[in-house]
């Protein structure tokens, strides 16, 4: 059963990865509704399914794929709403292995609120996203766009 908090945090992720991309400077290569070629591939094989083109992924696979290999693999319903949000939009973006030390960082200091807590992983992302233009000059083209959605992701947490 899908939460609240999931589905309104899907329809986030979904709205900001749009539909097909393949754009060559983009280090994720080809990927539908934000879900890399990789990506799709492994869950198809891991689920019994033939491989097939992320280009012709449905909306219901996205769907069960963020659910299981982004919402439930990054325990992201323990998490209070809105910290939940933004840490599923920041494992879409980056991985479990790059959003989990920063939300173990925004999570670090004692006292903090949820909503501190919060705003911390969104300046820790807006940090490392100038950490990657600056030591790889061609994502400077993504830059703005990537600074865009943290600024969504704000006011859709309610921030």
């Amino acid at each position: 059963m899908m939460t609240q908090d999931f589905q309104s945090s899907l329809s986030f992720v979904l709205g900001a990865e749009g539909g097909f991309s393949n754009d060559p400077a983009d280090h994720g290569g080809a990927t539908n509704f934000g879900i890399t070629q990789s990506t799709y591939s492994t869950w198809l094989m891991a689920h019994g399914m033939t491989d097939a083109p992320v280009k012709e992924i449905s909306e219901e696979y996205a769907e069960a794929i963020y659910l299981e290999l982004y919402w439930q693999a990054s325990a992201c319903k323990t998490l209070p709403s809105p910290l939940n949000l933004i840490h599923f939009d920041s494992v879409v973006n980056h991985g479990l292995g790059g959003a989990r030390p920063m939300l173990t960082s925004a999570l670090a200091f004692p006292g903090a609120t949820v909503e501190q807590e919060a705003f911390a992983l969104l300046a820790l992302r807006d940090n490392l996203y100038r950490r990657i233009v600056a030591r790889d000059k061609t994502q400077d083209r993504f830059l703005k766009g990537w600074l865009n959605r943290l600024d969504h992701l704000r006011k859709a947490a309610g921030l």
